[in-house]
């Protein structure tokens, strides 16, 4: 049997402690024991990054997307990007408000990359928010007969007044009242 120790590099035969009694320095037996102890600590650190690992392979994205006044980017289908501060998160939705406290609404299907959102695990103590029952449908209700700007998956744009909201579109009106009726899973951001 052979024992390597890390920080010489080199092995020590072990056959003498097996086969007879003998007393050796107190060096010998304070460096296996130094060198017991960082095996310890080695794999303690492992288990411990293997647990934290896991922990962070159960965060959803929007448990990082909680409303709070840390400003996040979020990058859309098409290229939109959107910066501000999460205020509502909906059933299907995100709603932000940016520098200017313009109020944005952005479809979950529609976000590409977020960056800026805190890293951290949620306590096992602490229950994970829940989303609010308000979808972006109920959104755009709120904001019939106000100035909006949509912005669709293929960066199309479109300044003007929602008319109605449909089960599966919503029908909007620019300022020279040409009517144009937008499919919901094609809404990239709306501004209002």
């Amino acid at each position: 049997m052979i024992v390597v120790f890390p920080w010489q590099r080199s092995a020590k035969p072990m056959h003498g402690f097996l086969d007879t009694t003998q007393t050796f320095p107190g060096d010998m037996w304070q460096e296996a024991q130094a060198a017991l102890q960082v095996e310890q600590t080695w794999a303690l650190l492992a288990d411990a990054d293997a647990v934290a690992q896991s922990e962070l392979s159960q965060i959803s994205l929007l448990d990082g997307l909680q409303p709070s006044s840390h400003q996040i980017t979020i990058v859309c289908l098409g290229g939109e990007v959107v910066k501000g501060n999460v205020v509502e998160i909906g059933s299907d939705f995100i709603a932000l408000t940016n520098i200017d406290r313009q109020e944005i609404a952005i479809s979950f299907n529609a976000i590409i990359r977020v960056s800026g959102l805190p890293t951290r695990l949620i306590a096992e103590t602490q229950i994970k928010p829940a989303l609010s029952s308000r979808t972006l449908r109920m959104w755009l209700r709120d904001s019939l007969n106000q100035e909006i700007e949509c912005t669709t998956s293929d960066r199309w744009k479109l300044r003007g007044r929602i008319s109605y909201v449909g089960a599966d579109f919503v029908r909007m009106a620019d300022r020279e009242g040409d009517a144009c009726n937008i499919a919901m899973q094609g809404i990239a951001a709306i501004r209002r």
